[in-house]
């Protein structure tokens, strides 16, 4: 607690008289210097420090890293060989391109099993460049640097259960 604006001795000890802004009502509370702080105040000390260091430090998820761009979106029902969005990717941080899914259905009685999502460069005049396969198991699937600067989309290339997918939650991330 700090006691900034006055104090005063009463009886040999020094006390510290706190005064709080004119909207709240003054309680006329004293407290002697050098009384431990109470359980309650040493938790707040200890939230506030606990946000601080948050603020300070940062909460990144396992796999976000620092991307150089993302987009999220959701999927309603495809079914192969449908596409997604182009999105630009200049390779200037190196850093992967991944695509989370969350939320993921299918239109068999089974359930979900995995998408088989293939990551493509789009080339124009020319075929696009396949930059790889991955299974994403209603999860995170990584590519790695595609060490290429351009646009890219990804294509649903299989399913493994059914022929529709439903996806509540996609997350690209380049």
């Amino acid at each position: 607690m700090f006691c900034g604006y006055g104090s005063r001795r009463l009886g040999g000890r020094r006390l510290c008289e706190c005064f709080l802004p004119p909207s709240f009502p003054h309680t006329g509370s004293t407290r002697r210097e050098g009384d431990p702080m109470s359980t309650r105040r040493k938790k707040a000390a200890g939230l506030m420090a606990g946000v601080v260091l948050l603020g300070i430090g940062g909460i990144t998820p396992a796999n976000a890293g620092v991307t150089e761009g993302q987009f999220e979106s959701h999927i309603s029902w495809w079914t192969a060989p449908t596409e997604s969005r182009r999105w630009y990717d200049s390779n200037s941080s190196s850093d992967y391109t991944g695509i989370y899914f969350q939320g993921c259905q299918s239109d068999d009685f089974r359930g979900y099993d995995y998408a088989s999502l293939r990551l493509w460069k789009d080339v124009p005049s020319a075929p696009d460049r396949s930059k790889g396969t991955r299974n994403n198991y209603c999860g995170w699937v990584d590519y790695g640097d595609p060490d290429d600067a351009g646009n890219y989309y990804f294509q649903l290339a299989d399913v493994g259960q059914g022929d529709f997918i439903k996806i509540d939650y996609v997350k690209v991330g380049w």
